[in-house]
């Protein structure tokens, strides 16, 4: 029936849309599924919500920052429907940056003044102005690419002067990235043997978030 082809539609959209890490609204849920249907928008989303847990293992939830805005989450142990589209070298490189700037955000106290993360990159070796064949312009990318798929906050800091921003992880990151494999991520790539707890400030903060949170579902 309508209600079913709509419901399909909705969640093949949201997939891709994920996939791509673009933004899902509910003006593109309209605009691409509904269209004129006389379905009402409430309908389809719900249902829309349960094919997505029970067939996909993925959580649809909404954006507190932008209202009429959701994104995907792997809730469930299931596996990632990701692995089911080809994965490029391109999509690889942008993953492990992504990893990258979370690690440098989070060991830096979850926020950190654009400036300094331009020198974190750059002493890592990574030409900030100069075209990338994968990212274009690096500064870009993360201020508005990264800013749009919800991994990271841009925003200004209060009081500045001259006007500076600061980052911090978006509402994507911190639904889908645990802080846990990267601060283990950051050991392994520090190597000599460091362990989690030798980041004690960062490990406390993660374990304090790890029991309010399961605190919280009690």
């Amino acid at each position: 029936d309508e209600l079913t082809n709509l419901v399909n539609n909705a969640v093949y959209f949201i997939l891709v849309a994920d996939q791509h890490k673009r933004t899902i609204t509910r003006a593109d849920i309209v605009k691409n599924v509904l269209k004129d249907s006389s379905c009402s928008f409430a309908e389809v989303l719900k249902e829309a919500r349960r094919k997505l847990v029970h067939v996909f293992g993925y959580e649809l939830i909404d954006v507190k920052e932008k209202q009429g805005s959701y994104m995907l989450v792997n809730k469930m142990d299931v596996p990632d429907v990701s692995q089911f589209i080809k994965k490029s070298d391109e999509d690889y490189a942008k993953q492990g940056f992504v990893t990258l700037v979370l690690s440098l955000i989070m060991m830096m106290g979850g926020c950190v003044e654009e400036g300094k993360l331009w020198n974190l990159l750059a002493s890592l070796g990574i030409m900030l102005n100069s075209p990338d064949a994968i990212f274009g312009n690096v500064k870009k990318w993360v201020t508005t690419d990264l800013v749009k798929q919800l991994y990271l906050d841009y925003s200004k800091v209060d009081g500045s002067e001259p006007t500076t921003y600061q980052f911090k992880w978006g509402p994507r990151a911190r639904s889908e990235v645990p802080k846990k494999d990267l601060l283990d991520f950051v050991c392994e790539v520090h190597g000599d043997g460091m362990q989690p707890e030798q980041w004690l400030s960062v490990f406390n903060e993660i374990n304090e978030e790890a029991q309010s949170k399961s605190q919280s579902k009690k």
